[in-house]
Formats: C-alpha cells, structure tokens, sequence
C-alpha cells in the first residue's frame, strides 16, 4: 500500500499536440494586425483627404482657354463651370419653392411656399371639383 502510483512513460513521438499555444506569439500576431489595419485606415484618410481637396481645386477653376475666348450671342454655349452652374440653379429653384409670389394679381392667385402647401393639404384635404362629387352621388 505504500508504493505510490507509478509514472506513466512518456511516448517519444505523440500524435496529438502536449503543450498550449504560445499566449505571446498569438498576441503579437494580433498587434501586428491591428497595427497594420490602423494605419491602412490612417494612410486612406489622408489619401481621400487629398483626392478631395484636388477635386475641388479643378472644379473651381476655370480653363485659361475659356476665359479668353470671345463668344459671338446667337451661338450655343457649352458648360465651362458646370459645380458652378448647378450651384446658381439650386439656388433659384430653392428661391421659387421657399417664396411668396404674386402669380395673378389680379385674379387673386399667390403662390405660396411647398411646405406650408403641404400643411394646408394636410389640414384641409385636396379640393374636390363639383363634376366629381356630381358623378360619385349619380351612382
């Protein structure tokens, strides 16, 4: 009853794996990819950035040659400026839908702004012509 258990031998080439990974070698691999991933996210920034402030540099400038160029009224022009252009168009069609504006002085007709429009529609219902209301009660 004395005799302790005896060892178990050791094989010397075991098909199964006797040891847990390597905590430090997995934790340098896992810096290392979050390293490299924050400076890829890091250079892009940069990158973007850069393409941005390009891109506006050349839309806002206008070509040397059509400044220069003399153009005679009755011939169609080609878009020199098109950031420009859509920009002034905006502009006014936001001036047409935000605004009063008299549209019949006389016969009484106001144009008003679409949103307020749109809360009058809400607030009072579509108009209904009388042909319809005539044909619906014919029924």
């Amino acid at each position: 009853m004395d005799n302790p258990r005896p060892e178990e031998p050791r094989i010397a080439d075991p098909t199964y794996q006797d040891r847990d990974l390597r905590l430090n070698v997995v934790m340098t691999v896992v810096a290392i990819c979050l390293l490299v991933t924050a400076l890829t996210f890091v250079a892009m920034s940069r990158m973007f950035s850069a393409y941005r402030t390009r891109f506006e540099v050349r839309e806002a400038e206008v070509s040397p040659v059509a400044r220069e160029r003399v153009v005679p009224e009755t011939t169609a022009l080609l878009q020199v400026n098109e950031a420009a252009d859509l920009a002034a168009f905006r502009a006014s069609e936001d001036a047409v839908k935000n605004q009063y504006a008299w549209m019949d002085r006389e016969a009484g007709i106001v144009r008003i702004p679409v949103h307020q429009a749109m809360e009058r529609v809400v607030e009072q219902g579509l108009p209904v012509s009388p042909e319809f209301l005539n044909n619906r009660t014919g029924e």
